[in-house]
């Protein structure tokens, strides 16, 4: 994983952080040999809405845990905010 900021837009930086994840589309079989992955990789795209959200949850939690940070769930779009940083 490779956090960074976003480039400047009209000279304001853009606040938020993110990070890009890489996977690749092989695996190793039980056999030991490596082979692509099925559907020309049509098959981690079918799953990329769930590892995200699973990715960000667990962030969620490890932020609260660790530094206490509060969060809530926009009513209208459902985005997950800070609510609190103590």
């Amino acid at each position: 994983m490779a956090p960074h900021r976003p480039p400047r837009r009209r000279g304001r930086p853009d606040p938020h952080l993110h990070a890009h994840v890489t996977i690749a589309d092989m695996v190793k079989g039980k056999d030991g040999k490596w082979s692509a992955i099925g559907a020309g990789g049509r098959d981690i795209h079918r799953h990329a809405q769930a590892a995200d959200a699973l990715l960000k949850a667990r962030l969620r939690r490890v932020l609260a845990q660790r530094y206490g940070i509060a969060w809530k769930r926009d009513e209208r779009t459902g985005a997950w905010q800070i609510a609190a940083i103590p």
